[in-house]
Formats: structure tokens, C-alpha cells, sequence
């Protein structure tokens, strides 16, 4: 058994006891609600920039609108008279790889009308895959004259109007996705022949 240097009965205790053990929890206490400030003015301030980030990113969300008729037509004449620059694997595909998606015209679609939720106040980590999707989500949604991505029933072919002049189809094939931008090649071409 161990010897107390201080009694129970001592005059150290009697005297310095209950004021000792008063200012030991009163530091306790305003430790703990500095430490609580401390982590609630960094949560809130992470909050204001993830709100930021949100409003700035849901304002450019696409909207995913079927394929019509009019639509089919429209890329039916951009194919045959366009021209057109190929790329398998481009962009899009690095973005939802990023992401650990398959390159498909179906995440592609998922991943550009993405909006971000609201911040994760009370659990921050369920805050991370959305700032994950909001470093790629400037990269892969492509400047649009009416933020819009045109799918099709299937959600196999896709197309963004870029420009009046320029638009980007989405196939999937075998060797991965496909990304064909069809652009005018003359001013002329938009002109209609009278």
C-alpha cells in the first residue's frame, strides 16, 4: 500500500482542497467549450466554402432531356455534314476513371447533371465525395449553349450543343467512350441557302 504524502486531514488539503478541485474543473469546463468554438467556427467556415462551391457548381448542372425526333434529325444532319475529331478514351473517360466510374455515356450523364447536396453539418465525412465530384465536375462538363445533355431511351448515345457551330456525341463502344466533337468548318455552312 502506498503512502500519501498529503493526509486526508492535512492542512494542504483542508485548505487548498475544494478551491484546487473548483478551478481544476473550471479549466476542465473552458477548455472544453474553447475546444468546441474552435471546432465549430472551422466546421462553419468549411461549410461557407462548400456552400460556395455548391451554388457556384449546381448553377452550371446540366439537365438530362430525351432524345426527340427533332433531336434524331439534327444529329443525323451534324453527322453527315459536319466535320468531326475522334477521341476514344479522352477526357471524359481520365474525369470518370477519377471518379472510379466506368467510361459510359451513361455515368457521363450521371456525373454531369450531379448536383451537390447540402453540407453534412453533423458528419463532415459524408462531405468528401462530394468535393471529390466538385474538382472533377468543372473538367468534364463542357461549355453548353443551353445546359442540357440530349440522351438517348437507351442512355447510349448522348449530345451537348457546345456552340450553334460545334456538339459533342457520346457512344459507348467496345474500346471505351466515344467523344466526337462536330463542328462547322466554314461560317458559310450556317447559313441558310436562299
Amino acid at each position: 500500500m502506498g503512502v500519501s504524502l498529503v493526509s486526508g486531514n492535512s492542512p494542504f488539503n483542508r485548505s487548498f482542497g475544494a478551491p484546487m478541485r473548483i478551478l481544476l474543473r473550471l479549466i476542465f469546463i473552458v477548455l472544453v467549450v474553447v475546444g468546441a468554438c474552435v471546432l465549430l467556427t472551422l466546421n462553419l467556415r468549411a461549410k461557407l466554402d462548400y456552400e460556395k462551391t455548391r451554388a457556384e457548381l449546381n448553377a452550371h448542372a446540366y439537365t438530362a432531356v430525351q432524345i426527340d425526333a427533332d433531336d434524331d434529325a439534327l444529329l443525323a444532319r451534324i453527322r453527315a455534314d459536319w466535320q468531326s475529331s475522334n477521341i476514344i478514351r479522352g477526357f471524359s473517360s481520365d474525369a470518370l476513371e477519377a471518379l472510379e466510374k466506368h467510361p459510359s455515356v451513361s455515368n457521363l450523364v450521371d456525373v454531369v447533371t450531379y448536383r451537390l447536396p447540402e453540407y453534412a453539418f453533423v458528419s463532415p465525412s459524408r462531405n468528401t465525395e462530394p468535393l471529390v465530384m466538385a474538382t472533377i465536375l468543372p473538367v468534364i462538363r463542357l461549355k453548353s449553349i443551353d445546359q442540357l445533355i440530349y440522351v438517348s431511351d437507351d442512355r447510349h448515345p448522348a449530345f451537348i450543343r457546345c456552340l450553334p457551330t460545334a456538339v459533342m456525341v457520346y457512344t459507348d463502344e467496345e474500346a471505351g467512350l466515344r467523344e466526337t466533337l462536330y463542328y462547322l468548318a466554314r461560317i458559310s455552312q450556317m447559313i441558310p441557302q436562299l
